[in-house]
């Protein structure tokens, strides 16, 4: 997971719907294909999470394996969850729930868990020539 933290009206959202998740859309040499689904959690954050997955979550690792399918040739989700404070601020689902029913996604591997340098390269090149200067 990366998280992305800043105070509120910082550009938070702003930097992952304008320059992260376009990149990564177009993809590029280093990267995955990836299925971009963006969400807030709301008051039912299990129901959204189904709705973004296009499954159910009873099995939340062959929903995802049928979006890919759905969605070839993407190999990666990408799944951005934008005000993921409303968790916390009174949805509905309880965190048992919620542990519950995303219990079985897939994991992660620890070395996509971190943007190495030539993948920040690869995604703002720009940045990379200015910081060489």
């Amino acid at each position: 997971m990366i998280y992305i933290i800043g105070a509120s009206g910082s550009g938070k959202s702003s930097l992952v719907a304008a320059g992260l998740v376009p990149k990564l859309t177009r993809g590029g040499p280093g990267l995955p294909s990836f299925v971009v689904r963006t969400m807030r959690p709301g008051e039912r954050p299990l129901d959204r999470l189904a709705e973004k997955l296009e499954g159910s979550l009873a099995a939340p690792s062959a929903a995802v394996g049928e979006l890919l399918v759905r969605h070839a040739p993407a190999s990666s989700l990408l799944l951005v969850i934008d005000q993921l404070e409303e968790l916390f601020a009174g949805a509905k689902a309880t965190w048992s729930n919620l542990n519950a029913q995303t219990s079985g996604m897939p994991s992660v591997p620890e070395s996509r868990t971190s943007m190495d340098s030539s993948r920040k390269q690869a995604l703002f090149p720009s940045a990379a020539r200015q910081r060489a200067r």
